[in-house]
């Protein structure tokens, strides 16, 4: 009897670790967008879930700003979608941007517009302050290196 209750206890717990494990990788590890940045290539990358990414040269980007609203308009999804958590991620469409790539949060309306001759796209990290980090610091070493 103590040998069921037990191998009973171990099932409930193997369960539970599944259940926080799928959890995780849905929620965290799919979610959050990622930034990188090479001064030696002058490139920067924008990296978001279901394996998206918009790789930018400095030598080629036609802009570069901070978008710092109260709200934002998405628009709607062409090519991705919106993962639980408010994480849009593939190609989307709105007015003012027309079609773009999203490797955004929408916990806060702060984030980065990056625009060369072919696409379009907007980022944000962890928080508003973050992102602005990121932007300054990019703009500066992008003005200083045309």
């Amino acid at each position: 009897m103590l040998a069921d209750k037990s191998k009973k206890r171990s099932t409930i717990f193997l369960a539970f670790v599944l259940i926080l494990a799928t959890g995780y990788y849905f929620i965290v590890s799919q979610g959050s967008p990622s930034f990188r940045f090479s001064a030696e290539k002058r490139v920067f990358g924008f990296y978001g879930s279901k394996h998206t990414s918009a790789v930018f040269s400095l030598d080629t980007l036609e802009e570069l700003r901070l978008y710092e609203g109260t709200e934002s308009d998405y628009g709607r999804p062409v090519e991705g979608g919106r993962l639980w958590g408010g994480y849009h991620y593939g190609t989307w469409e709105n007015e003012s941007l027309g079609v773009y790539e999203a490797y955004v949060s929408e916990r806060f309306p702060t984030y980065m517009i990056a625009r060369d001759g072919e696409k379009t796209a907007i980022f944000n990290a962890e928080n508003a302050e973050t992102t602005q980090a990121i932007y300054r610091q990019l703009h500066q070493f992008w003005i200083e290196n045309q």
